[in-house]
């Protein structure tokens, strides 16, 4: 759901945008499991942000596992 999101977002385009600027979307996402704190939950999922935004941006990364979603915005006007 996240990365329909981040593929949504990158193709908005504001009137007041230039045409060399692109807005991207990037989002940490964790599982709930049993006897997991909130504050455990939110520290796993900003981790996992800051991943995706050091990966290089518009992606969703998971904390419990090695997963990534990306698509560059080539692929998203084709």
């Amino acid at each position: 759901m996240l990365d329909e999101i981040r593929l949504r977002f990158a193709e908005i385009h504001y009137p007041a945008q230039p045409a060399d600027l692109s807005c991207t979307f990037s989002a940490g996402v964790v599982s709930l499991g049993a006897h997991v704190d909130s504050l455990s939950l939110a520290s796993q999922a900003d981790t996992a942000l800051y991943r995706a935004k050091h990966a290089g941006r518009n992606q969703v990364h998971s904390a419990l596992a090695s997963v990534t979603f990306h698509t560059t915005r080539s692929e998203i006007e084709a």
